[in-house]
Formats: C-alpha cells, structure tokens, sequence
C-alpha cells in the first residue's frame, strides 16, 4: 500500500514564503478551451465553521484533482483547512500544524503530490513564523 505522508516544516522569514510561492503556479491544461468547458458548478464543502470563510489558493492539475486552501473561524478559534478534490466532491484533509495557521498558497504536480504554505504567529518567540506543509503519496 502506497505510503501518504504530509510533512510540517517551519522557517523563520517570510522570504521563504515568498520564494517558494513564487515559484509554484498552477496552470490549466494546454488542451482546455471554451468548447470542452462545462458550465460553473457550485460545491460547498461541508465543515465550514462557525463564522466567516475564506478561500486563499486553489492548484488544479485534472478534472478529477485539485487542491484548495482556506481558513475559517471554528468555535476554538480561526483555523486553517486543506481540501482535496476528488472529481466527485472536496474532502477536508488532516491539516497539522500549530494554532493560529493561516495558510495562503497551494501548489501541486499531482494527485499525490501537494504543497501549501503559510503562517502562523509563535507567540514565545514574538513573531510569525513560515510553515510549509507537503502531501507526498508514494512507496
């Protein structure tokens, strides 16, 4: 059975952020046109919270697979929340990582492949603090 791993790392500097986000852009598929789009569709994924919501980033790589990002307010507090679409409908992912994650940016190569990054603000130390969350399904 394939190995699915989703890693935490944090930075000290935005710069990192910057960088890595900078680099990772989602593009639609060359062979997309207007004449083999389906029209909008609505999807609301369930676990929305209690308050306000936020989409942040979305990385499509086919029509049965893409990635979002988002944040919301739970009734703990705001919380960050990854969502995997499937091609039949968005499921909310593990999301580790500190309290107080933000996350504003997604990347991903494939299904099994996802990257997302954020921030979160590391009270003891005084500042905000990168993070760097990678989804790898693989042996």
């Amino acid at each position: 059975m394939p190995r699915q791993v989703l890693t935490l790392r944090t930075a000290r500097s935005a710069t990192a952020v910057l960088t890595l986000t900078g680099s990772l852009l989602a593009a639609a598929p060359a062979h997309a046109s207007a004449s083999t789009c389906t029209p909008w569709a609505t999807y609301v994924p369930n676990g929305a919270g209690v308050g306000q919501n936020n989409l942040r980033a979305v990385a499509v790589t086919s029509r049965r697979n893409a990635w979002a990002v988002d944040d919301y307010v739970a009734a703990s507090g705001p919380a960050a929340r990854i969502l995997h679409w499937t091609g039949g409908r968005w499921k909310p992912q593990h999301t580790p990582g500190p309290a107080g994650l933000q996350l504003y940016g997604v990347a991903a190569v494939s299904a099994s492949n996802a990257w997302a990054v954020g921030d979160f603000y590391n009270a003891t130390a005084g500042r905000y603090e990168t993070v760097i969350l990678h989804w790898y399904v693989g042996s």
